[in-house]
């Protein structure tokens, strides 16, 4: 893709989504951290699962997942 690193990966995609207004759109889903860890089954497909690029059984768990991104995006 023209990137040297994931690194820099990253911060594009990070800047392309905080361009797009991510972050607002992020908060429209609710409020506060609880009521997004409500969603939490409706994240994941079980049969798509296979597909994500982050294992969620050995790095760590989707809500793990989920309240990082909220700390990041909030």
């Amino acid at each position: 893709l023209g990137y040297r690193g994931s690194k820099e990966f990253y911060e594009f995609i990070h800047g392309f989504l905080r361009d797009l207004g991510f972050s607002e759109e992020f908060k429209k889903t609710g409020n506060n951290i609880d009521t997004i860890l409500l969603l939490l089954s409706e994240m994941t497909t079980p049969g798509r699962a296979g597909n994500n690029l982050k294992d969620f059984d050995s790095e760590y768990t989707l809500r793990e997942f989920v309240e990082k991104a909220w700390s990041r995006w909030s």
